[in-house]
């Protein structure tokens, strides 16, 4: 789901549902970068997805908070509306702004959480998209620099892809860290990531564990 990429309610339904990495990494890469209106909404819907599937709501609540975020409208009174609050201030912290830079993923959970006085509702967005969401930028314990791709068990502890090592030389192809371990913990955010917006997401998901491999020729 990148900047060009239109996609209706149910299909970010169905996409939240199958694959909610894939999705969560695309809208925090995006976020680098000046995005329209529409790029914005679809990003806001698309995490809009992801809460409304954790929340168990059933598919004409979740269908009309997505559309709602997509035609930049409220939502319903209540959890709803509040949910799409909560998105857009998460969201809107990453982005450049004129006479303010974009903070981490991180900062923006961390920021979200204090403004909302630990909302439930807060907690449960931060929880859905993991400490580290993939698409993060981190450094590791053992000093390479990482991407994050995939959402571990426990919310501080993703899978990711290194893609530099400690001095700086990059890894290719890039190697799987479970950050669960030790020696590949994530120590913190890489306060500039813009050079990982190179890396092509597919060969980080290929690399995970249980990925289809492309078919040799």
């Amino acid at each position: 789901m990148g900047r060009t990429t239109t996609m209706t309610a149910p299909e970010l339904l169905a996409l939240a549902e199958r694959s909610g990495d894939r999705l969560i990494f695309a809208v925090i890469r995006a976020r680098r970068s000046l995005l329209g209106e529409s790029d914005h909404a679809m990003h806001v819907a698309g995490l809009c997805a992801l809460l409304a599937r954790r929340a168990g709501w059933p598919g004409d609540r979740s269908l009309a908070l997505v559309e709602a975020a997509l035609q930049r409208r409220p939502a319903e009174a209540g959890e709803p509306q509040q949910m799409l609050e909560f998105v857009e201030i998460f969201l809107a912290r990453q982005a450049p702004a004129q006479g303010r830079p974009p903070v981490t993923p991180q900062q923006a959970a961390r920021d979200l959480y204090m403004a909302s006085a630990g909302h439930p509702l807060a907690a449960m967005l931060i929880k859905e998209l993991g400490i580290h969401p993939p698409g993060s930028g981190v450094r590791l314990a053992s000093g390479e620099a990482a991407i994050v791709v995939r959402r571990g068990a426990h919310a501080s502890m993703p899978l990711a892809c290194a893609i530099a090592d400690e001095d700086g030389h990059p890894l290719d192809p890039p190697q799987v860290r479970d950050t669960a371990q030790a020696g590949f913990a994530i120590v913190g955010a890489l306060a500039d990531d813009s050079a990982l917006l190179r890396i092509q997401p597919e060969r980080l998901f290929a690399a995970m564990p249980g990925s289809p491999r492309p078919a040799s020729h």
